[in-house]
């Protein structure tokens, strides 16, 4: 693509719109090549908008699950590691999980 004038540009590839930004200078050129994958799902997912959570009166739901737990259909497991720079495991994180389908929050 050759982009003649302008200082800011957003791309928009097929569906998957504002999928990024080019700025150059006023008068100059240059050049640069990316690879994209086009799944317009993940991209939808990743662009939503936040839920605006102020009115939402999530019901809490309490994580203790036994050790060796397995997930059926009723039940998924999701495992999640928080690290420092380092490489070790941070303490005392609070972590929810939020399902606004069901309108609950899954704490640990």
């Amino acid at each position: 693509m050759n982009i003649i004038g302008g200082n800011n540009w957003i791309v928009n590839i097929g569906e998957m719109k504002n999928y990024t930004a080019i700025s150059m200078p006023k008068y100059g050129e240059g050049s640069s090549s990316t690879a994209v994958t086009y799944d317009v799902d993940h991209w939808k997912r990743i662009t939503l908008l936040p839920v605006d959570r102020s009115n939402l009166k999530l019901e809490l739901v309490k994580q203790n699950l036994p050790p060796r737990q397995s997930s059926n259909p009723k039940t998924a497991i999701v495992e999640i590691q928080f690290l420092n720079p380092l490489g070790q495991a941070w303490r005392d994180v609070p972590l929810a999980l939020i399902a606004y389908e069901l309108n609950q929050s899954f704490y640990f």
